[in-house]
């Protein structure tokens, strides 16, 4: 997938017409969030928690931290956004691979995309045990 080549305020402005819950909305808004400078290829990969090797429900940060150590990369904030305007997910909820950024909520959280639902939100928090079907996508060389 591509990200970057719009400014913040083009990106925003593509989000109003989908739905995007508050705190999500929040996130784009806030100071952390940036988009890439330049347009960029991405290559995304879906697994779930039990793909990367756990048998028991970790938390957000356990599952960045096994991402890396098998090879996987962090998301740039923007691929949240970007691939829930692209669409075309299978239906189920994604979290994204990514530093979290703080929304309304005081907790710094990831994005998560909800397929058929249809909705970009703000994900579980760091702390927050995920079931071992869960999918995340991280991005990959």
């Amino acid at each position: 997938m591509r990200i970057g080549g719009d400014t913040k305020e083009d990106l925003l402005k593509k989000l109003s017409r989908v739905k995007v819950k508050v705190w999500a909305k929040a996130m784009v808004e806030g100071q952390a969030f940036r988009v890439a400078p330049v347009t960029t290829t991405v290559n995304l990969l879906i697994v779930t928690i039990e793909n990367l090797g756990f048998t028991e429900s970790p938390d957000f940060n356990e599952v960045l931290v096994r991402g890396i150590e098998l090879g996987y990369q962090i998301c740039h904030p923007e691929v949240g956004p970007r691939l829930w305007l692209q669409g075309g997910l299978a239906d189920g909820m994604y979290y994204v691979a990514m530093n979290p950024l703080h929304s309304r909520n005081p907790n710094p959280e990831p994005f998560y995309l909800a397929f058929p639902n249809d909705w970009l939100g703000q994900g579980p928090g760091m702390k927050a045990k995920l079931p071992l079907d869960q999918k995340i996508i991280f991005a990959q060389e």
